[in-house]
């Protein structure tokens, strides 16, 4: 019998030597680990706002590679690092759903991340059947 979880993995990404996926599927629901600013070359660089696009890149990249798009995302919770102004997320959230009749939830939580991170996210999102 086939499982009805699936896992995303995203080429670029790990989390080291620890068993995790990128994201998981099951039926249509999706929830994403904590998805951060790291770039191409799967390293974190030391400017926020391009930590900031590069996580919303990561998003649209989750999206893509899970079969669904940005209209299915529901809830994005964001850890900020507390030396960064939540103003450094509205412009690209923004962008990313340009509607204001159209967006997903937000929560927004402010504490240390790991090394020089300064942002995260998790995605929960029902895609289409």
């Amino acid at each position: 019998m086939a499982s009805r979880r699936r896992s995303i993995h995203l080429e670029g990404f790990s989390h080291g030597t620890n068993p995790i996926p990128y994201a998981a599927v099951v039926d249509n629901v999706l929830m994403s680990g904590g998805i951060n600013g790291h770039g191409a070359d799967g390293k974190v660089p030391a400017d926020p706002a391009e930590q900031v696009h590069n996580m919303f890149h990561n998003i649209r990249r989750m999206m893509d590679k899970a079969g669904g798009s940005l209209e299915d995302v529901v809830k994005i919770t964001v850890n900020l690092s507390p030396k960064v102004d939540r103003n450094l997320i509205n412009g690209p959230w923004s962008e990313m759903f340009p509607d204001a009749d159209s967006r997903p939830a937000r929560k927004t939580n402010f504490g240390e991340l790991g090394g020089n991170m300064v942002c995260q996210c998790e995605v929960t999102a029902v895609l289409k059947k």
